[in-house]
């Protein structure tokens, strides 16, 4: 406890070798952090002389301590003494009697960003003190109010239902601050909600009276939606198939299950279709010349079937999605090496258009005015361009 005083003494400006004799018994085991914010309290105030009798606790102001400042501090050792300490603060009578202004008595509660409350300024005794303190935060949150409040039995009745109403308005605010002084109520801040203005008059009219002097001066400041910019159809399929050339995505040998090795291709892909529900694509199954026409025409096209399957799994609206096979017509490597065939075996995802005759092309075989029109695929050639089909 002793190295405790003593570091908060050294931290007020206190030079040298510090005195600090070791008694017998305590008021209480806090008596190190009653210490330390006593000397700290008056170091803030700069002119002060705090004495300690047990529990009772003494500070008195001198020359040059303003009334404002000595609330605040007053109300911050107030508040955060340990429970056992009884805090005894005044002016000092020569700066009291040379001083007119003797501070503007009144309670204030600031709402900061982050919904961060400071309570200041008077309350008229312990269990007002307290009913402000909680309500403040079932308003607030336990964590985010913090009261330095002092006590003044002189305030003028009716001072608690204004303080609390003043509380009730606060929270209609983004941030602000609320002042409650003998004449009149004044809230001041800013808010998202356009009702807030009219919800803090009906609050203050409803709990103080017409009578009641209430000043609100309160800023309208609407939430400003960010722009979302999505990925255009271009960039919906270009990067669905870089994922893919980073991992393609594999099936059992000779089958349309899908492997577990692409499961990770798989969920990136379904994250880069969720920008992409609007965009028509065809998902492409391709194999390679192993076997027969017709047989790797109906396995391309249940694989990509597996693969619009796999992606509805994953919570994907797939109604603009496309299973195509197109079985081994359109190799993109020799199907005279493994390696060849391996590349062959694929999935590709192709964003479709419409052509000039009203059919659904993929993109890059949309026909222009001198270009020649493909042939439609006979539809017992499994490359069906009904959605999800199987």
């Amino acid at each position: 406890a002793r190295d405790r005083i003593i570091a908060a003494a050294t931290k007020a400006g206190v030079a040298g070798k510090v005195a600090c004799t070791i008694g017998l018994g305590v008021p209480s085991p806090d008596w190190a952090d009653a210490a330390s914010m006593g000397i700290a309290a008056a170091a803030e105030l700069g002119d002060a002389v705090i004495t300690y009798s047990d529990a009772d606790v003494s500070l008195v102001a001198g020359s040059g301590v303003s009334p404002d400042l000595f609330d605040k501090v007053v109300g911050e050792l107030e508040s955060n003494l340990p429970e056992v300490y009884s805090l005894h603060a005044a002016m000092s009578q020569q700066e009291a009697a040379a001083t007119p202004d003797k501070g503007i008595v009144e309670f204030v509660a600031i709402l900061k960003e982050e919904r961060k409350v400071e309570l200041r300024g008077r309350l008229p005794d312990e269990l007002v003190r307290e009913a402000v303190e909680s309500f403040a935060r079932s308003r607030f949150g336990s964590a985010s109010v913090y009261a330095a409040t002092r006590l003044d039995p002189g305030l003028p009745r009716g001072w608690s239902i204004r303080a609390l109403a003043a509380i009730e308005a606060l929270a209609r605010l983004d941030t602000g601050q609320v002042s409650v002084r003998a004449d009149r109520v004044r809230i001041t801040g800013t808010t998202s909600d356009p009702q807030a203005r009219d919800d803090i008059a009906r609050i203050l009219s409803d709990k103080l009276g017409e009578a009641q002097g209430i000043e609100i001066a309160v800023t309208y400041v609407p939430v400003e939606t960010p722009e979302v910019t999505l990925p255009s159809a271009e960039e919906c399929v270009e990067g669905i198939n870089a994922a893919l050339a980073q991992h393609k995505i594999e099936f059992e040998p000779g089958s349309a299950r899908i492997a577990p090795s692409a499961n990770k291709t798989l969920d990136t892909i379904a994250d880069l279709l969720r920008d992409c529900a609007d965009a028509p694509i065809e998902v492409a199954g391709h194999t390679d010349s192993q076997g027969g026409e017709d047989m790797n025409l109906n396995l391309s096209k249940a694989r990509a079937q597996s693969v619009v399957q796999a992606l509805m799994a994953r919570r994907i609206l797939t109604g603009n999605l496309t299973a195509t096979g197109y079985g081994e017509t359109m190799p993109i490597a020799s199907n005279d090496t493994e390696e060849g065939r391996e590349q062959n075996r694929r999935i590709e995802f192709r964003l479709l258009t419409i052509a000039e005759d009203g059919t659904v092309v993929p993109m890059a075989q949309a026909p222009g005015p001198d270009t020649p029109r493909p042939k439609p695929r006979p539809e017992t050639a499994g490359a069906a361009q009904e959605p999800n089909s199987e």
